[in-house]
Parts: structure tokens; sequence; C-alpha cells
């Protein structure tokens, strides 16, 4: 993912923002820059432990002791395409959590202290505040920087891997922060795929929104047999199809790979493809034909299965609750 060792993290999507992403910060004082308290030893852990030595031992770091240091931070580049992809991804995850929001809604909820972070090491790099440290004697993995922080003015140092440039991760940096203030074309080619045919959508707009709101309780229990009606891939796959399906002017998308089990009564599944269809085309009195086509060829238990029979399905008023339709 990213140059160097990678720290994975799980949080909720809407913490996120609490994260910096590029970097793998240990805060002095808590337990994390503890020798003991890390069961595992990683190059990362190791390195650290050697500078924090040196730091409290050398007589010429007198100003840059443990004690006047906020954070030590391994800084990560995360290659741009692989970014562009994390975004997308990050984006549809939070749209689907929170359907109603902007795309500065999200910016600011997932990467508000990433930007933070960021634009305070490029500033201090742009005014001269950021100071070249170098290592421990021998250190042959990483290099270190310096620039202080706060009104008590301590110290937040930054590790990069010897053998790299910092310019290299300014010039990342900015490259990210220019992504993140215009993201607007990064999410329009967007892709929520098919796992062997993307389907190429732009999942900003109004088809996308509704499509996940309405759609959205295939991806939780069934409420007769208490059971998740879909596993997240294939309900990733009935988003992207279905967004196809209406930004394409009742085209039905090309399936490769239907989905196989779906853990509910297809009465649901007939009346939520129907009760969607009212949705966009309230006045429509006539469903078209490729809408049953789009249901068969999207669910392989239902590929045989008669027109006339999912024409006549009886409504119920459970479905239009599952989907959050008015009454």
């Amino acid at each position: 993912m990213s140059k160097g060792d990678t720290k994975t993290i799980t949080v909720e999507i809407d913490t996120l923002g609490s994260y910096n992403l590029f970097a793998n910060k240990f805060v002095i004082g808590t337990p994390s820059v503890n020798k003991g308290y890390t069961k595992t030893n990683t190059e990362e852990i190791e390195a650290l432990h050697r500078w924090l030595k040196f730091k409290e031992e050398d007589q010429g770091m007198d100003n840059y002791r443990p004690a006047n240091t906020q954070s030590i931070q391994f800084l990560k580049i995360i290659d741009v395409p692989l970014f562009n992809d994390v975004v997308k991804d990050l984006h549809r995850a939070y749209k689907r959590k929170f359907i109603h929001s902007t795309n500065s809604d999200f910016v600011q909820n997932v990467f508000e202290y990433t930007i933070s972070s960021l634009k305070r090491l490029l500033k201090c790099e742009e005014e001269g505040d950021l100071i070249w440290m170098d290592g421990p004697p021998g250190e042959k993995v990483y290099t270190y920087y310096r620039y202080s922080s706060g009104i008590n003015q301590q110290g937040i140092e930054l590790a990069i891997k010897r053998d790299d440039d910092i310019d290299n991760y300014i010039q990342h940096y900015r490259h990210v922060l220019s992504t993140l203030d215009g993201l607007d074309p990064l999410i329009n080619t967007a892709k929520i795929q098919d796992i062997a045919d993307p389907v190429i959508e732009d999942i900003s707009d109004d088809i996308a929104e509704r499509v996940m709101k309405h759609f959205d309780f295939f991806q939780k229990k069934c409420p007769r047999r208490h059971r998740i009606i879909l596993s997240e891939t294939d309900f990733d796959k009935l988003i992207g199809w279905t967004i196809s399906f209406y930004r394409n002017e009742f085209e039905v998308p090309e399936i490769n790979e239907p989905i196989q089990k779906v853990d509910t009564n297809r009465t649901y599944v007939r009346l939520a493809f129907k009760y969607l269809f009212k949705v966009f085309y309230p006045s429509h009195t006539i469903y078209p034909d490729s809408l049953f086509t789009f249901y068969t060829k999207a669910f392989h238990e239902y590929r045989d299965e008669k027109k006339t029979d999912f024409i006549k399905v009886a409504k119920k008023q459970k479905v239009r609750e599952l989907m959050k339709l008015e009454r």
C-alpha cells in the first residue's frame, strides 16, 4: 500500500477524521512508546526505541529530549493510483451510511486530521522551520526531521526511510491536498464493480443516492428469515447494476456473474424492483420489458421466472417500509 511498513487501523468510516492516514504516530507519554507495551517488533518500533534512547542519553540532544517532544511520526507515501482508489472506496462507504451527505461532509469527516497535519508540515517546510536531525550513530534505516508546534513549542518529529528524500513526501502531500480540495472530478469517475465486469457510474448524483437509499435493506437482515439478505459483494454488484440500468435508460447491464444466494422471499425482491422504478417514474403505468429481464439476469435463482408472476405480484406495505418509501 505504501512505501515502508504499514499499520492497519480498523475504525468506523466516520471516525477516520481523527487519524492522519499518511503517518504512524507515536505520542510521547502514552503506552505506545513504552518498550514493554507492544508485543510485536516491527522495523518502525525498533527504530523508535533506538531514537528515544539516543534522545535521552546523548549530550547534544538536551533541547530535544522526549520531554520536549510531542510525538514521533513515521511518514507514509500511498501511490497515487492506489490513493485515488482508496478515496473512491471510502466515498462509496460513506455515502452508503450518510445518504444525504455532500463531498465536503465526506472530506471533513474522513480526512480532517490528515489535511490539517499535511498542511502544517507543508507550512513548516515552506517557512524553513523543518530541521533535519539525522539519527542515532549507526542508524541505517531511518532519518529524522523536526518542527515545533503549540504554545509550548513541543517538537513533532518525522521519520522517513534513509534512502528516500523528504522532497518526495512534500510533493506527494501537495498532490494529496490538491486532490481532496477538488474532489468532484475523482468521485465522478468512481466505480461500483461487478467482480468480473466493472460498471463505471457517477455515484454522486441523485440516481445513485436513491438506489442506495431504497435498496439499502438488501444488506440487512430479512424480517422473516432473520439472515442478511445479500453478501457485501453481491450487494455492491446489485447497486452497480441498478445505477447502470437507470443511468442508461433501462438498458440491462452486462451481467456475467449473477447473484447466487438471496436470503429473502422473491416477493420482496420483485416488489423492490417495481417500487424503485416508480420512485424514478411515478407516472408510468407500464413497466419496461427490460426491468423484468434485469431482474431475471441479476439473480440466478429467478432466471426461469414467468413475467406474469413478476407483474402481478401483490403489493405489500412491509416492502415499502423496508425501502423507506412514503405510504
